[in-house]
C-alpha cells in the first residue's frame, strides 16, 4: 500500500471516529483527554497529503490543536468546543471529495493475459499448452493461429512478443 493510500485509510478511520463523537447534536462540549490527539492526527495526515499531492493538496490550512477552555469541566481539564471538531470533519470531506474526482482519465483497460511457448518442432508443446490454458487458466498466443496482416513471420514474432509480457520456452 503507498504512503497516500495509507494516509486515506487512516483519515478515514479518523473521520468515523470524529462522526462518532458529533452523533448527538447535543453534545457541545468534549474532554481533552479524548479529543486532542485526534486534531494531532489529522494535522499529520494533512501534512502526508500536502507533501505528496501538492497540486491536489497545498491548500489544506494546517489546523492548530485548540486549546482547552481552561474551565473545571471534565476533571479540571477543561472543554474542548464542538466547532473545532466539526471544522476538522470538514477539512476530511474537502479532502475525500477532492480525491474522488481527481481521477478524471479512465483506467487504461488491461490486457488480455497470454503468454507465448515457443516449440519449433516438438510435438510435446501441445500439452504444455493444455495445462497453461486449463490448469492456469491463461491462454495461450499460438503464432501460426495469429493473423500476418502482410507481415513476415519474424515481424509478426517480434511485434507479438512485445506485446506479452510472459515468455517460455518449451
Amino acid at each position: 500500500m503507498t504512503l497516500v493510500a495509507t494516509t486515506l485509510a487512516k483519515l478515514a478511520g479518523l473521520y468515523k471516529i470524529l462522526r462518532s463523537h458529533l452523533e448527538d447534536p447535543r453534545s457541545r462540549c468534549f474532554d481533552p483527554a479524548v479529543v486532542l490527539e485526534h486534531f494531532e492526527a489529522y494535522n499529520r495526515t494533512a501534512a502526508i497529503l500536502r507533501t505528496n499531492l501538492p497540486d491536489l493538496f497545498g491548500d489544506l490550512s494546517d489546523r492548530p490543536v485548540p486549546q482547552s477552555s481552561g474551565t473545571t469541566d471534565y476533571d479540571g481539564r477543561g472543554y474542548i468546543g464542538r466547532q473545532h471538531l466539526e471544522r476538522v470533519v470538514r477539512d476530511i470531506d474537502y479532502i475525500f471529495e477532492v480525491r474522488s474526482h481527481s481521477e478524471l482519465q479512465a483506467p487504461a483497460p488491461q490486457q488480455e493475459r497470454r503468454i507465448f511457448i515457443t516449440h519449433g518442432h516438438s510435438p510435446d508443446w501441445r500439452e504444455v499448452q493444455a495445462y497453461v490454458e486449463k490448469g492456469l487458466g491463461i491462454h495461450t498466443l499460438e503464432l501460426a493461429q495469429e493473423p500476418n496482416r502482410g507481415r513476415t513471420v519474424l515481424q509478426k514474432l517480434s511485434e507479438e512478443s512485445d506485446r506479452r509480457k510472459i515468455w517460455g520456452q518449451a
